[in-house]
């Protein structure tokens, strides 16, 4: 388990400036500017619960958010809105009334990937 396992999750609107910040940086070190930006400017959780996404758009366009980096961010966004982890934005969320499920093996995600495409002529 990683740190960010065991530590308690916060709604979205709670979220400081700060937090907001280092969420952002935790996707990666192309996502720093981003993160800065944001904490720079205010952005807090409260604003970005509330954010439409003609806000988005227009938030992205100042801080000139490439696509790419766009449609991760709204991901991870959308993810904070519903209160899913969002400690890695390859882990998939466990069902609402059952335990978290078991992570498969990385040799299962290889096959089940290869096997699609076999399977497919």
């Amino acid at each position: 388990m990683g740190a960010g396992a065991s530590a308690p999750r916060q709604p979205l609107q709670s979220l400081s400036a700060d937090s907001i910040k280092e969420l952002v940086e935790s996707l990666g070190p192309k996502f720093a500017d981003i993160g800065e930006q944001l904490q720079e400017n205010g952005y807090d959780g409260a604003i970005l619960a509330d954010a439409s996404d003609e806000d988005l758009d227009e938030l992205f366009d100042e801080l000139e958010v490439p696509k790419l980096k766009q449609k991760v961010l709204r991901k991870k966004l959308a993810w904070l809105k519903e209160g899913i982890s969002t400690a890695s934005l390859d882990e998939h969320p466990a069902a609402a009334d059952g335990p978290p499920a078991a992570a498969a093996p990385k040799d299962e995600y290889v096959v089940d990937a290869y096997d699609c495409f076999l399977s497919h002529k």
